[in-house]
């Protein structure tokens, strides 16, 4: 009699153990079917190979992203892109520049924007959505943004400028022009670029982080430009915008021993700043009104570095207020028909700093860095 109801009580364990266990496959297979008839929203959002980006001038730029599907054998089968002119239409999931409406494709890579003629320097607002291999749709991805740049020539009111002076190489320059903002600052653009390189400065700060701009072409085929965002740069009243030039792959000979140069000068720069003070639309640009001096810079080539002297530096020369009585005027630079860019590639930039492990003085007053 004990021995029955011992056998019982194991039979009635071992049933509730398949219940539970059944049950358990049950809702592990609702859950993974769930899975599978979903997928969250795409992610790693670009355009033409970037994260928002400012200043293209691609006239139908290309959108990648990443499907974000965590089911097994996922795959897409759809998308939607939508386009807008401002965040708040396109938070309604309406696209009143282009909406590409559901197209059958496993394409997320260089999807070609195919709406309505972009316009020079304005801002768009994009996402996009997938569906699965069950034909659900997914969220919508994080909304995303790019900005045009300068799409045509007559875009361009600013002329080139410099010092009329050529060399071997060509002395590096400074340039600089102060002008007034009158009322707020809602937006500032700066686009800009030179032969060989800049370096801008707006009221003393340095624009961006980028070096060696405007990067390497072929000169005359080609020049790129660059386009920053500079409202936060800017102040109510007084301000000034200043660059220094320098040669590079343009005037310094290429290769160790010099080379062949595509020019020996003069250097030359290109820049207009575009101001929307909420009053008025205000451009600076640079002609023959700006102000011109030879910098500290005695040398620069891109193969053998520079020769600087410091006492020849010009403090506060990029600040409001600064006392130019010994500069000259800046020289407009005929240089019509050249072909104007944006940046095609990422900027150079410093990625790490090293200090040196060793400082040695191998003769008076010159010291080795090791």
């Amino acid at each position: 009699m004990r021995k029955s109801a011992f056998n019982f009580y194991i039979m009635k364990q071992n049933f509730i153990f398949i219940l539970l266990l059944s049950a358990m496959v049950v809702f592990l297979s609702a859950c993974n079917q769930g899975a599978e008839n979903r997928a969250d929203q795409p992610i790693a959002v670009k355009c033409e190979y970037q994260t928002n980006p400012m200043g293209l001038d691609v006239k139908q730029p290309r959108f990648s992203w990443m499907v974000n599907d965590q089911s097994r054998g996922a795959v897409q089968t759809a998308y939607q892109i939508l386009v807008a002119s401002n965040l708040d239409i396109l938070a309604r999931d309406e696209g009143d520049v282009w909406d590409s409406g559901m197209v059958d494709s496993d394409q997320s890579q260089l999807v070609t924007f195919d709406g309505a003629p972009l316009e020079s320097k304005t801002r768009y607002f994009w996402k996009v959505r997938t569906w699965n291999r069950e034909g659900n749709p997914s969220e919508y991805s994080q909304p995303a943004w790019w900005e045009m740049g300068l799409l045509s020539p007559g875009d361009w009111q600013a002329e080139w400028i410099g010092k009329d002076e050529v060399g071997r190489p060509p002395r590096s320059v400074m340039l600089r022009k102060e002008f007034a903002v009158e009322g707020g600052i809602n937006k500032a653009r700066l686009y800009i670029t030179g032969l060989g390189n800049y370096i801008a400065y707006i009221n003393g700060k340095r624009v961006g982080n980028d070096m060696l701009t405007p990067g390497w072409t072929d000169y005359p085929t080609k020049v790129q430009y660059q386009t920053y965002d500079v409202t936060s740069m800017l102040k109510e009243g007084e301000n000034v915008i200043g660059a220094v030039l320098g040669n590079m792959w343009w005037s310094s000979g290429l290769g160790w021993q010099g080379g062949a140069t595509y020019s020996d000068g003069p250097l030359r720069l290109l820049a207009q700043l575009e101001i929307d003070s909420g009053e008025e639309n205000l451009m600076i640009v640079t002609d023959d009104s700006w102000s011109l001096s030879h910098s500290p810079y005695l040398e620069n080539t891109i193969y053998h570095g520079v020769t600087y002297d410091a006492q020849m530096e010009q403090p506060g020369w990029n600040e409001a207020g600064f006392n130019e009585g010994s500069w000259e005027k800046a020289t407009l630079i005929n240089d019509e028909g050249r072909k104007l860019v944006a940046q095609q590639g990422p900027p150079i930039r410093v990625t790490e700093r090293r200090e040196p492990v060793a400082i040695r003085e191998v003769k008076p007053g010159i010291q080795l860095f090791d």
